[in-house]
């Protein structure tokens, strides 16, 4: 890092910044003392050791061991409660070859696990077969149709992935006909637990695992690790432990990322791992998949959540998650590519119906602001309920505020919604203390599922505002937690090489964010994307010219052309006919 970029981290300001037209810019506190204190030990540059405080780090070793972090760091599997009997119960499966099921939820996590336990257990001589539920048919975990079926296949075992925790009546059903049902989740438990053989859900109230937030796969992966300890690693076990580690891992990574999980901890571990054994990875299914996402070998955090995970996610969106599945249980490159191609027209139909559904959910969002609901519910015959969960990503977003989507089924009375928070609104409780409106729901705090009859909609509705009267968000106006404040000159390939230590980004560690005052839009601005919401161009500071990309703020572009103005911004490594620099995505703007 150059002699300015540290000196302008050491000079890097503490308090708030002005006022935004959408957020309020504040910086991280400062903390002189232990920045310096890290800087000296761990003999990294002054702006690294800032970002890494700003991020919680504490000491000189906890640095380190964020900068290195290795699988080695992650805790015994056996202490996740249930363990030791899940692992013998699968040896005795395995050795005498009855019938085992993994059954998977249809998302990223739900596939990717599934694929990781099959993959092993196939490899090491288990007679196993996989089950993932159509979602628009069935809904989310075990299934009606789905226990028929595993009764169907005589199985004598049945593994869930990301599900599981709350099937309290369909655990009790398979456990009357003699079937053994471990849960590998990661979902909130309810008062109740099924009567399963094992739970392995590192949230259960007497787990002694130390870190609770893994995904659904992640605790797949420490199953096999503790399986793998019982397993002498010669003949086709000796194959299924190289596929856990230079394939099989790249499952954890991108189900860690795509389900949003922190990525602290054990998490970040898997993640990074799984990020740089998806850089040499063997696997087929993988390889189509990067190709027809067009994710090279530089593989960032954001080609998992952006480019990969919604190929595999549309397939289940659509009620087809078992051709994702297929595609990462394929060890041939034509069967993989094929595949491939057909998940990608699928995140087509997806994306398409996206716009649709967030076009009409935006107009009756903007009638429901305007009348001041705190929370959005809304609903659409013609919706498809597959799609909703993304679109209320989006509406909530937008309107900062939390959003249901309902979409409902006309030949029923009754729709399936989804919903999303904001501002560390606790949906889930809020639905929780709704629920004499509800058929059924789930989820965490964040993310929430629900079938509801049609005309508990609008009770529904007038439910959740009431309950927000007295539940109100944390805190009243949204905000940028800035960094440091940079000028462009410091914006090098070198520094992006440092600031990517610290990577993978995503929930819970969050990417780099800083500002830069001054700067003059040089040239003209473009609105792209296909809506024409966004916003291409560039600024200027000294001499240094740097692109920006502006998501979301495509009407403005008349307002900053010609103008000063200010950015707070992520930094990206970008490569335009070979050569490398840094370009600017923007959070915010201010003129002037």
């Amino acid at each position: 890092m150059s002699d300015a970029a540290e000196s302008l981290a050491r000079a890097s300001r503490s308090g708030d910044a002005p006022r935004t037209s959408r957020y309020r810019w504040r910086f991280h506190p400062e903390r002189g003392a232990l920045l310096a204190e890290i800087t000296r030990d761990s003999k990294i540059p002054p702006l690294l050791a800032r970002l890494l405080v700003n991020r919680g780090v504490s000491s000189a070793e906890e640095a380190h061991h964020f900068l290195s972090p290795s699988l080695e760091g992650l805790a015994d599997p056996f202490q996740l409660p249930g363990m030791s009997e899940a692992v013998e119960r699968l040896l005795v499966a395995i050795r005498v070859r009855e019938p085992i099921v993994v059954y998977g939820d249809s998302d990223v996590d739900g596939v990717c696990g599934t694929a990781l336990l099959a993959r092993f257990l196939a490899q090491v001589g288990a007679n196993v077969s996989t089950y993932i539920p159509n979602r628009l048919a069935e809904g989310y975990s075990l299934s009606d149709r789905g226990v028929e079926e595993i009764e169907r296949r005589g199985a004598k075992v049945v593994v869930t992935v990301d599900n599981g925790t709350t099937a309290v009546e369909k655990v009790e059903r398979l456990r009357s006909r003699g079937v053994d049902v471990i849960i590998c989740d990661h979902h909130e438990p309810g008062e109740t637990l099924p009567p399963a053989l094992a739970i392995l859900n590192p949230k259960l109230k007497d787990s002694a695992y130390p870190f609770r937030y893994l995904c659904g796969t992640g605790v797949a992966y420490q199953l096999l690790s503790g399986l793998a300890t019982r397993i002498p690693a010669r003949g086709s076990a000796h194959d299924a432990f190289y596929d856990l580690g230079k394939n099989s891992i790249a499952f954890v990574a991108l189900a860690t990322i795509c389900d949003c999980v922190p990525l602290v901890g054990e998490n970040r571990l898997l993640a990074r791992a799984g990020i740089l054994a998806m850089k040499s990875s063997e696997h087929a299914g993988l390889a189509a998949l990067r190709s027809i996402a067009g994710v090279g070998r530089e593989i960032q955090a954001e080609d998992l959540s952006f480019r990969l995970g919604p190929r595999i996610n549309a397939a289940g969106r659509l009620g087809q998650a078992e051709r994702a599945l297929a595609l990462l249980l394929a060890d041939d490159a034509v069967t993989a590519s094929s595949i491939a191609r057909e998940l990608d027209t699928r995140n087509g139909e997806r994306q398409i119906l996206e716009a649709e559904i967030f076009e009409t959910a935006r107009a009756q969002a903007i009638e429901f602001v305007s009348r001041g609901d705190p929370l959005l519910v809304l609903a659409h015959e013609r919706w498809h309920s597959g799609v909703v969960g993304i679109v209320a990503a989006r509406v909530a977003q937008e309107f900062d505020r939390p959003a249901i989507l309902v979409a409902i089924d006309p030949t029923k009375g009754r729709g399936r919604g989804s919903g999303r928070s904001a501002r560390r609104f606790d949906l889930l409780r809020a639905l929780t203390a709704c629920s004499s409106h509800l058929i059924g729901f789930g989820g965490h705090a964040f993310a929430a599922g629900l079938e509801i009859e049609a005309d508990q909609i609008e009770p529904l509705r007038l439910a959740l505002a009431e309950y927000f009267s007295t539940h109100p968000f944390e805190y009243d106006e949204r905000e940028i937690l800035l960094d440091a404040e940079l000028p462009l000159g410091v914006l090098t390939p070198s520094l992006m090489s440092e600031i990517n230590r610290l990577a993978p980004f995503g929930e819970g560690l969050a990417s780099p964010m800083f500002s830069t005052p001054a700067l003059e839009v040089a040239g003209p601005t473009k609105r792209v994307g296909r809506a024409q919401n966004h916003l291409s161009f560039s600024v200027m500071q000294g001499g240094i010219r740097k692109r920006a990309i502006a998501y979301g703020f495509g009407e403005r572009a008349a307002a900053i052309e010609g103008r000063k103005i200010s950015l707070a911004f992520t930094p990206r490594l970008s490569l335009f006919r070979g050569t490398a620099d840094v370009e600017l995505e923007v959070k915010d703007i201010q003129i002037g």
